[in-house]
């Protein structure tokens, strides 16, 4: 029998690749710690390094076992020089094309990010109770009802929540599938950034941009939240990019094409992101610009005659969501702390808007070094390396400070992530340009040049690294169990595990929307909240009273003497301190714990048996009166029909 020496040599490559990535397999899940991901039936995981090491063996040993045979010419040697000859002429080819390499880089900075990004998203812990309260309006609400005041105090854009509805209604309302959109607009914002990269910079420039991106702390953190904001940070990215694009346009038929584009994305974008409501207003006014300067006035009356497509869409969304979020007596004294005062007047409002320039560099754009960040960001603005782009971006920022100060939209953290992005380009550009100057000045010796170039781009590279290591250190890639100290999914779990018929359940006011969803309770009928059910069980919120402020308004005893059991989950902390020694005293004078279990630092629950309560003659204990807990708070435990707001 004739061998096909050529088959081999193939057969013998394939194996050798496979050991390659086997091996790098092993590495990454010894340094991640692995990965699951589990729908249905279906489960894929890998945990184990020594899976992928022992494939990477095998076919290491049978690539060489085929070296041996002795129709098969050349060893593993020959092979090496093959896959190195293939290397090199990839190299060629990146030096030919000099894009490329920009594109190369920066898509492999790209990749890496969302590696990281579905790792964590795999391995994320349970839900945060803003998590939890958008994620309860998306379950018990139909696609017609997410429009509206929200339920608890939320607000999200309609097209977002429709979003979410689908994925849910799709794969169920798990914690993967519940953040599967924000890990998407997440992704969405790493490939936006390669395509400025690839467009605008250089390749170094490129790479910090996407890094930037990747590992900016608050970008990241938003990547894995029930929260529409990282969806903000992309069409806050990709909207002024698209703007320079279409400012860059050289004929007027081009101008036409790209303007109708980018109005449409503006228009749709509004639905999934206040973000990209925010940041079209001032691009539109600088495209207007741009197109009566360089095509006259023509074209810009066509320009604007496209802003009816996005001021259609805004009137629908305005009517069908954001009027309720506009008007919302929830939020706006929320939002009012964050906002400059109304007496400030004009000087008192720049100063307001100077204070929180050093709070904005800490959260959400993720660095200490809030000079350097703002300095960095807006001489990337202003150089003439890349004036349209910078120009573009340059209008997030503007945009925020004039909303902020005329009243309309809070400067603070979150509310604001959607200009983060445009600080990060501000920021790359600056360090690209410190590098063009450098190239540009070094080789004629012009020092007045390479002073100033050098300065900037060591500040930008400055406030880059501190971003990336600020970054670096809150990702937690061991898979934290807790979140902010809670395990509401373990605790809630255990409580309903142990439910009966007829038990009573109790926890505190923000407790309750773990408790709503991780126990599969639907909260669309507020009245089947407020009454018993059917089967004698009912949900009650308790609270703390002060000393002297009627404790016997809601002695837990009678609010409970129809029920023989009650189930108790202590959670989020909007309690006073102490409020859990005082709780578990409460409980001991009803009856028996029966079981008992913490499952974090602020996640307890807790089964009391109330009839096996022995009572004290002469006393009606803490619940019926004033009590002071072994942490010294005084007052007593009471509560009261839970209900939705």
């Amino acid at each position: 029998m004739r061998v096909n020496s050529r088959r081999l040599i193939r057969l013998r490559r394939m194996l050798l690749a496979l050991a390659v990535v086997a091996a790098g397999w092993a590495v990454a899940v010894a340094l991640t710690g692995g990965f699951g991901f589990r729908h249905g039936a279906f489960r894929l995981s890998s945990h184990n390094p020594r899976n992928p090491l022992l494939i990477a063996m095998l076919g290491a040993l049978a690539s060489l076992a085929l070296s041996l045979l002795p129709g098969v010419r050349g060893t593993l040697l020959d092979e090496w020089s093959w896959w190195q000859r293939r290397g090199i002429a990839f190299v060629s080819v990146l030096r030919r094309h000099a894009w490329l390499r920009g594109v190369a880089s920066a898509t492999t900075a790209a990749l890496l990010g969302v590696g990281l990004a579905i790792h964590q998203w795999a391995g994320a812990p349970s839900l945060w109770l803003d998590e939890e309260m958008i994620a309860l309006n998306v379950r018990d609400r139909a696609f017609a009802d997410l429009g509206g005041t929200l339920w608890l105090g939320q607000s999200a854009p309609f097209g977002w929540l429709a979003a979410q509805r689908a994925v849910l209604l799709t794969l169920g309302p798990g914690e993967l599938a519940s953040r599967l959109v924000a890990l998407c607009f997440g992704i969405a914002t790493l490939a936006a950034a390669v395509w400025v990269s690839r467009r605008w910079m250089s390749r170094f420039g490129g790479v910090l941009l996407v890094a930037l991106c990747s590992l900016g702390h608050w970008l990241s953190h938003y990547r894995f939240e029930v929260k529409h904001y990282s969806a903000d940070t992309f069409w806050g990215l990709l909207l002024p990019a698209q703007a320079a694009w279409v400012a860059e346009a050289g004929r007027p038929r081009d101008h036409l094409r790209r303007s109708t584009i980018w109005w449409v994305a503006a228009a749709a974008g509004q639905w999934f992101a206040h973000g990209a409501l925010l940041v079209t207003p001032a691009c539109a006014l600088l495209l207007f610009a741009v197109s009566w300067r360089r095509h006259g006035w023509r074209a810009a009356a066509v320009f604007a005659l496209g802003g009816v497509i996005w001021l259609a869409s805004f009137a629908a969304h305005y009517e069908l969501s954001l009027k309720y979020t506009h008007h919302s007596e929830f939020l706006r004294p929320y939002w009012a702390s964050q906002l400059p005062p109304a007496s400030a007047g004009f000087i008192g409002t720049c100063r307001w808007i100077v204070d929180r320039l050093e709070p904005l560099a800490r959260n959400p754009a993720g660095t200490g070094l809030w000079a350097g960040l703002w300095l960095s960001a807006i001489w990337g603005f202003a150089c003439r390396h890349r004036p349209t782009l910078g120009a573009a971006f340059a209008t997030v920022p503007l945009s925020a400070v004039f909303l902020a100060g005329a009243g309309l939209v809070p400067l603070h953290e979150r509310f604001s992530l959607w200009m983060v992005p445009a600080l990060y380009v501000g920021t790359a550009l600056a360090a690209d340009w410190a590098i063009w100057q450098v190239r540009r000045g070094g080789g004629r010796r012009r020092w007045t040049t390479l002073a100033p170039a050098l300065a900037v781009g060591l500040t930008a590279l400055y406030v880059s690294a501190d971003i990336l290591r600020l970054g670096r250190d809150e990702l937690d890639l061991a898979r934290p169990i807790t979140k902010h100290g809670l395990e509401d999914r373990a605790a809630v779990g255990w409580l309903m595990r142990h439910r009966r018929p007829g038990d009573a359940m109790m926890t505190t006011r923000l407790g309750w929307p773990a408790v709503w969803w991780y126990g599969r309770m639907s909260i669309a009928d507020p009245e089947a909240i407020r009454s018993p059910q059917s089967d004698g069980s009912a949900m009650y919120e308790m609270t703390h009273v002060p000393l002297g402020s009627g404790c016997d308004d809601d002695r837990l005893d009678e609010v409970l003497k129809n029920h023989s059991r009650v189930l108790v989950y202590l959670g989020f902390r909007d309690v006073p301190a102490g409020f859990e020694s005082l709780l578990l005293q409460t409980l001991k004078s009803l009856g028996e714990i029966s079981a008992y279990a913490e499952f974090s630092p602020l996640s307890l629950a807790a089964v009391v048996d109330l009839r096996s309560r022995v009572p004290v003659a002469g006393s009606a204990g803490p619940a019926a009166g004033a009590a002071t807990g072994p942490s010294g708070l005084q007052g007593c435990v009471g509560a009261q029909p839970a209900h939705r707001w």
